[in-house]
């Protein structure tokens, strides 16, 4: 489901889609799965070597290559502060999805 969501916004977050994009959609997942979790915690356990080399071995890329797409994930802002952006990670509470687009015309 992420990596669809993420294909779908991707014209306008611009990540590489072989490997940012299905980064980022793992972390979602997980950061989905563990969301009860005090916050803290979570971004310990969500970027932990552990669950980075869990990740790269899922996804099948190198260490190199991994390291490169998390940068990329960084340089775009993806990840804040050691945190997903607070606009990827807004979960609905009643279990449905959906999409809200602003535009501001300039």
């Amino acid at each position: 489901m992420f990596k669809n969501w993420l294909t779908f916004l991707n014209p306008i977050l611009k990540l590489r889609e072989q490997t940012e994009l299905p980064l980022l959609a793992a972390f979602l997942l997980l950061h989905y799965t563990y969301r009860d979790y005090k916050e803290d915690t979570l971004y310990e356990l969500l970027f932990s070597p552990e669950t980075k080399k869990g990740l790269r071995e899922k996804l099948g890329v190198s260490e190199k290559s991994f390291n490169k797409s998390f940068k990329g994930l960084h340089n775009k802002d993806m990840i804040l502060n050691g945190k997903l952006h607070p606009n990827i990670i807004k979960y609905p509470t009643d279990g449905r999805f959906e999409l809200l687009f602003r535009f501001k015309l300039v």
